[in-house]
């Protein structure tokens, strides 16, 4: 948003918060996450989503504000905990349209990793983000076949459609090219985080 076209407008008092995590401030970090947490986690369970996604949800969140607060020029012209919810609203449909595929390998990791406090600090918001960078690129060092099918999957086609469209010999060959090449997109993604 620039300045000039809110010109009309007076910035938010919250704008200090936008100022605290400009400042890696770790009372405001803490402050968001007594005031907001709660409000975040009711939305995605009220909305079919688990406690797990509400935590990872909300980091995002707040990982994609504090990003912004970066920009010395981001002024804020409504409520923190407006902009945060719009911000994890978007995120959550855009994770419903994702499909189940980007989840189960998240969830085979850190099923692996004994999960992420609620409580986490900054750096826990910094991990998440190193997961997802790690998520994207490993699923671009998939061979392009695989990345056909699992990027089928994502957008909910059913198998007989994915014979189909791609070739297979049979919905069995289908299932069985899924699960290979989504065991190889963990393996690809652990090996993406310890890099």
């Amino acid at each position: 948003m620039s300045v000039s076209s809110h010109s009309a407008k007076a910035v938010h008092p919250d704008q200090r918060l936008i100022e605290g995590l400009r400042q890696n401030d770790s009372q405001v970090i803490e402050e968001i996450y007594r005031s907001y947490a709660s409000d975040i986690r009711s939305y995605v369970l009220a909305n079919t989503g688990s406690t797990q996604q509400a935590k990872d949800l909300f980091q995002e969140g707040l990982l994609a504000v504090w990003a912004q607060s970066e920009d010395p020029d981001f002024k804020l012209y409504c409520s923190f905990g407006y902009y945060l919810k719009v911000i994890v609203q978007r995120k959550w449909l855009d994770q419903l349209r994702k499909g189940k595929v980007y989840q189960r390998v998240l969830d085979q990791y850190r099923s692996a990793q004994n999960d992420v406090s609620w409580d986490a600090d900054f750096e826990k918001i910094e991990e998440e983000q190193k997961e997802m960078t790690a998520l994207n690129d490993s699923f671009t060092k998939l061979a392009p076949r695989c990345q056909d099918v699992l990027t089928a999957y994502k957008k909910g086609w059913s198998a007989r459609k994915i014979v189909e469209q791609l070739g297979f010999a049979s919905e069995n060959a289908v299932h069985q090219k899924k699960k290979k090449c989504q065991d190889r997109w963990i393996t690809l993604f652990h090996q993406a985080l310890k890099a």
